[in-house]
């Protein structure tokens, strides 16, 4: 029997193979052809899995009688192929291999896994999506998985055109919404909601994309969250981002609090408070929202709290004392130092004080200012006394 059938494969490489054979396993070419009665028959095919190399595995599946050694490394072209071209018994073999690596998969090495990512770089967005999804049904371990879109995005991303990464990114926020995100690049997330303000990306993904972001905001970095505001908005940057993050965190916490991610994420807001103060057209009701964004315990000092307010007084110098005091309500004067609270009491910017708690503590820094005094009045005689070449030896201790 004679090469009878010509297959364009990509515009890359041309095969000829023995049409039988390859309508006997496959699905695709059996309906190709199941009425066709000519001779010299030709398919090309646009976008096939791993090009020429992925379509020479299907022919040699099929000259071999429906066998052919299944790796680690081959599995997912294997599996992507065979789904091209409707190959049912190759799927069935790759499925029952996948299964088998879901087991072990945890233990995988990062340079076998790399070798898997290398194998599955040919394929388009689309391919990438299936792929994905099966190693999500196969059960594979879900570190893995994003150890693969983690890498498939920093192979690929930049090389996609704006359509391409529009639904990249789509695709990826479907995906990590049915895994355990935390595996999943927090910095590659910030890439990508950066992207989508370019981008149609639609209201449902980007909500998505700021969940997956908020849920993780203790791991964000002060640039992170200084998005600029988006266009016709007049203040510098995009607070209510930053909130709805602020407000995913809080709503996680609450099923599971870990004091100690709690405190990163206000150390962290504290910081994005001080830095956005000065922006003279933050309104005040979005400067209370974020200085009440998080409970008293998640803080263990209120001097940055009080620094941020100062800056933003200052500024806003137009403001009413009622405005002031409604954003001066936050303020735990026990938890301000001494220095801070002297210097609360100098501040001609703050509103009138709640004279009985702040007196009270006051009271505590003069005692203290007291102590102090004394201590390195002690202390000083101690150094002079001790440096004295006239001293007498000390006796005791």
């Amino acid at each position: 029997m004679s090469c009878n059938l010509e297959v364009d494969v990509n515009g890359h490489e041309t095969f000829f193979v023995k049409e039988k054979v390859v309508t006997y396993f496959s699905g695709r070419f059996r309906k190709l052809f199941e009425k066709s009665t000519c001779r010299g028959l030709k398919v090309i095919f646009h976008e096939f899995p791993g090009g020429a190399e992925g379509f020479e595995l299907i022919v040699r599946f099929c000259y071999n009688g429906g066998r052919i050694g299944i790796t680690p490394s081959n599995v997912l072209l294997l599996h992507s192929a065979a789904n091209f071209v409707k190959v049912n018994d190759l799927i069935d073999q790759t499925k029952v291999f996948l299964e088998s690596i879901h087991q072990w998969s945890c233990r995988l090495s990062s340079s076998l896994s790399t070798i898997w990512f290398r194998d599955l770089e040919f394929l388009s967005v689309e391919l990438f999506e299936k792929v994905a999804k099966t190693m999500i049904l196969m059960k594979l371990d879900h570190e893995t998985i994003s150890s693969f879109l983690n890498y498939y995005q920093r192979m690929k991303f930049r090389s996609l055109s704006s359509s391409g990464k529009c639904k990249f990114i789509v695709i990826v926020i479907n995906l990590l919404c049915s895994l355990d995100g935390i595996f999943f690049s927090f910095r590659s997330l910030c890439n990508m909601l950066q992207v989508s303000f370019t981008l149609k990306i639609t209201k449902s993904s980007t909500k998505k994309l700021e969940c997956l972001i908020g849920s993780r905001l203790d791991e964000a970095t002060l640039d992170d969250l200084l998005v600029p505001s988006p266009p016709k908005k007049s203040h510098a940057y995009d607070v209510n981002l930053v909130l709805r993050f602020l407000k995913t965190f809080l709503e996680d916490s609450r099923k599971h609090l870990v004091l100690r991610r709690l405190k990163k994420v206000a150390h962290l807001m504290d910081l994005y408070i001080t830095e956005v103060a000065p922006d003279p057209h933050l309104k005040p009701s979005k400067f209370r929202a974020l200085v009440f964004g998080l409970p008293d315990f998640a803080r263990d000092s209120h001097d940055r709290i009080y620094e941020a307010m100062d800056m933003y007084f200052r500024v806003h110098n137009y403001l009413y004392e009622e405005e002031k005091m409604k954003i001066c309500r936050v303020l735990n004067y026990d938890k301000l130092s001494s220095d801070s609270l002297i210097h609360l009491s100098q501040n001609a910017t703050f509103p009138a004080k709640d004279k009985g708690q702040f007196g009270m503590n006051m009271q505590k820094v003069k005692k203290c200012r007291k102590r102090q005094i004394k201590a390195a009045s002690a202390k000083k005689f101690d150094v002079n006394g001790s440096n004295s070449g006239r001293s007498l030896p000390r006796l005791c201790s």
